[in-house]
């Protein structure tokens, strides 16, 4: 039986068509109020300061002891360290300034497609530590005996290897496929079409 729509396709179709054709067109919806953007930019810096310092002198703690670097949970740690760095310099300043809000045009708008890789490296490597924290904390109190044997530098360099690499690769493979914000909006719409359909 064919599924009936709670809502008028050719209305929607021709929605779809009208933003399809502003993306295209590379219109923008003209409410850029560059107070604001001073404000959020501001907002932003502060952030982005705090988590760099906060984090630089976690690095700087454990590269500087000697004992914390004998502790896996501690390497652990200070990779997802650095990868909140490199969140403070490239998402913070540039990705969430210049693209995610979007309403104002700057210079810098146009290497949006290289921000989004970052960001989505960033945020990837930073899920994918705290999962290696998580299994390591988990060895060590469920097997608290077995915890020196699964967990050797071998494994560990292994892991972080993979921490390290794999988020680039699906960051460089997602904006490969869609690393302009045309494509993004369209598959936005697209993909709501078929939400609105699936769940009638």
């Amino acid at each position: 039986m064919e599924r009936m729509l709670p809502f008028n396709v050719s209305k929607l179709d021709k929605i779809v068509d009208f933003r399809e054709a502003d993306i295209l067109n590379n219109k923008t919806d003209g409410y850029c109020i560059r107070t604001v953007e001073l404000a959020f930019w501001i907002l932003y810096s502060l952030v982005g300061i705090t988590i760099f310092i906060g984090n630089s002198f976690t690095c700087l703690v454990f590269v500087t002891s000697k004992r914390l670097r004998n502790n896996f949970m501690n390497i652990f740690l200070v990779s997802l360290a650095c990868w909140d760095v490199l969140m403070a310099i490239f998402v913070v300043p540039f990705y969430a300034v210049y693209c995610s809000r979007a309403s104002c045009e700057y210079s810098l708008t146009q290497y949006c497609w290289l921000f989004r890789i970052a960001k989505d490296w960033v945020l990837l490597a930073t899920t994918l530590n705290i999962g290696a924290i998580a299994y390591d904390r988990y060895l060590a109190v469920v097997q608290p005996l077995r915890y020196g044997a699964k967990m050797t530098k071998r494994r560990v360099t292994i892991i972080l290897a993979g921490v390290w690499t794999l988020p680039a690769v699906l960051a460089g493979i997602r904006n490969t496929w869609h690393h302009t914000k045309k494509n993004e909006e369209l598959l936005y719409a697209n993909c709501t079409t078929l939400f609105l359909w699936w769940s009638s």
